[in-house]
């Protein structure tokens, strides 16, 4: 589904903050696939003939990263999708797949933070021989520990199971207000944001069936993946782990079975810089990304 906002919503966001969005959006058209019954929508572009998998966390769509991806794409084709409707991970693994065989991508690099981080695990792990470096930021993994994932996915469950039974429009207003707390940005950049999400909740561009698929995918990741640190013991890439020590949508649990599953990889903690670093701290984050990254 294409996203054509209306100018006239966008009024109280500051011109020269909705001027950089226009010129992603003026810039940057879906391109699509179809598989197993599913429409894949993602962008594609850039500079050079490295790759870099963008991968959108809870809010499914590319160009509520639009700031992270235009950077990414002085150095990178930045290949971004978006999530269709799918309720288990391995239908989004093999989906990225299809598309990256269909662009004739052999090797690339992923970037994903919070969901977006917990698919970039899936395809690393499946998929190993076509990562060479990889950041995951702001997320959680799966251990094989019978207790965490017990209790993982009874609150899955539980989320998926209040989320049926509401209407679409109480869940509506709770979806933005949930959401928008996650960006811990500058106020103006938030309008932006707030704006954004207003739009795409109106529309039905992101409802309640996206939210349903969200939490089903989460039950489905904790209950058949399991990863360990003996996983990756044959592959020779490099992976950077990113966290924010006040980040309450991981918590510090997630964040140690993380480092725990991942000992090889290089670690960078911001202070109080919320859910979104990518956002709060663009500058730094974007300078420790780029030394990651070889740029």
């Amino acid at each position: 589904m294409e996203f054509n906002f209306e100018e006239k919503l966008f009024k109280k966001v500051p011109p020269i903050v909705l001027k950089e969005f226009q010129e992603f959006q003026e810039a940057h058209h879906f391109k699509s696939l179809e598989f197993r019954g599913y429409q894949w929508k993602y962008y594609f572009e850039g500079t050079g003939d490295k790759i870099i998998l963008s991968l959108p966390g809870g809010l499914r769509y590319p160009f509520f990263s639009f700031k992270i991806i235009t950077e990414l794409e002085r150095y990178f084709k930045v290949l971004a999708p978006a999530y269709p409707r799918i309720k288990a991970m391995d239908g989004l693994v093999d989906g990225i797949q299809v598309i990256l065989q269909k662009e004739n991508i052999e090797q690339c690099k992923i970037w994903g933070t919070s969901f977006g981080g917990v698919l970039a695990q899936c395809i690393l792990h499946k998929f190993a021989n076509m990562v060479d470096r990889i950041i995951i930021g702001n997320t959680g993994t799966t251990i094989k520990n019978e207790d965490i994932v017990n209790k993982k996915v009874k609150s899955m469950k539980k989320a998926i199971r209040i989320l049926s039974l509401l209407p679409s429009f109480i869940i509506r207003p709770v979806i933005s207000k949930s959401l928008l707390k996650l960006f811990s940005c500058p106020e103006e950049e938030k309008v932006l944001y707030k704006t954004l999400l207003k739009n795409a909740v109106a529309k039905h561009i992101l409802d309640k069936p996206d939210i349903l698929c969200h939490f089903k995918c989460l039950k489905d990741f904790f209950q058949n993946y399991s990863f360990s640190a003996s996983d990756l013991s044959k592959w020779s890439g490099k992976i950077l782990i990113i966290e924010s020590d006040d980040d309450t949508a991981v918590g510090e649990e997630s964040s140690n079975r993380l480092r725990n599953v991942y000992p090889q990889a290089e670690h960078y903690l911001f202070h109080e810089a919320g859910h979104m670093p990518v956002l709060s701290r663009k500058k730094q984050y974007y300078s420790v990304i780029k030394k990651f990254l070889g740029i």
